[in-house]
């Protein structure tokens, strides 16, 4: 079954070039009316990705889905001018997954497109079978097949790509001094905020074992995933769960660890959760309750320009 493409935008030719470069592979319709982009979005024939011009309409339609639980996932791609940076930052905080530069191209446009449209379908394809069953959000399965896609994806358009990974504070002694029962609801209350801690289709959040999550956020530097891994850890103490157990607070806790890189053919995405595994080691072993970092670009080996 073909995917369902949606363009928003007020520029014939725009469209135009758009349509020619993917409705031989994709069903797509188009508007120029913010309010009809948003009817589409939420009907039950939603888009699989929408293209939208970047201007205040488009951005407010943007924000206006992602805010949206049933929207949210869809993801949006920007039209911009090129050279704009702070046109590009701006879309990634309202949400949306990636940008396409004009003048537009054919083949650019379908290189864009084509590995949002792989994911999409890929996470659709485990949507049901990747759950955790106590939490209700991806499985360390889905997290792993997805941080596998996310990883051709960087490799392909040479783009950052950075996963954090969450520890709950003293989570064994919680569970036995309160019940198992408690002890699940706490894993359910972390789960939902870390996942309302991101805002961005791609960003995925996953239970990793029993007391750990791991996120994967695609197009993202070092200072933003200390960022978003600090505003995860804040929300988390908001919650105000009790944990007489521990000896840093009186209230649940986590440790994180992050890590950034740039994907290459050379090695695995397992370089990426050996080097976040290694932060978070160090955030736990200088007491917990904190976040640590590493960029990862500066501990790859160097290898021959030929093999990347």
């Amino acid at each position: 079954m073909k995917q369902h493409i949606l363009i928003f935008s007020s520029i014939p030719e725009d469209v135009q070039i758009i349509e020619r470069a993917l409705e031989p592979d994709c069903k797509i319709n188009s508007t120029a009316d913010r309010d009809k982009a948003i009817e589409i979005a939420l009907s039950d024939f939603h888009p699989d990705l929408i293209l939208s011009d970047f201007t205040a309409e488009g951005c407010d339609m943007c924000k206006t889905l992602n805010d949206n639980a049933k929207t949210h996932r869809i993801p949006v791609l920007f039209i911009k001018a090129a050279e704009k940076e702070e046109d590009e930052i701006k879309g990634f905080e309202l949400g949306a997954s990636d940008y396409i530069e004009k003048p537009l191209n054919a083949a650019i446009i379908k290189a864009r497109v084509k590995p949002h449209l792989e994911l999409k379908r890929c996470c659709e394809g485990m949507e049901l079978s990747s759950l955790d069953t106590v939490t209700g959000i991806a499985d360390r399965c889905r997290f792993e097949r997805v941080l596998e896609l996310e990883w051709r994806l960087g490799v392909r358009e040479k783009t950052l790509l950075s996963s954090v990974m969450i520890s709950i504070d003293y989570f064994i002694e919680f569970k036995k001094e309160y019940s198992p029962a408690a002890a699940d609801d706490c894993l359910k209350k972390i789960a939902k905020t870390l996942e309302n801690s991101v805002n961005r289709p791609m960003d995925v959040v996953a239970r990793y074992s029993e007391e750990e999550f791991a996120v994967i956020l695609p197009r993202t530097d070092m200072k933003g995933t200390l960022f978003v891994a600090e505003t995860m850890s804040r929300n988390i103490k908001k919650l105000n769960i009790p944990n007489r157990c521990s000896p840093i607070k009186n209230y649940i806790t986590v440790s994180a660890g992050a890590g950034t890189l740039i994907p290459s053919k050379t090695f695995s995405p397992a370089f990426l959760t050996d080097g976040v595994r290694k932060s978070l080691e160090e955030a736990k072993r200088k007491g917990g309750n904190q976040v640590k970092g590493l960029d990862l670009r500066a501990s790859l080996p160097a290898v021959s320009p030929d093999f990347l």
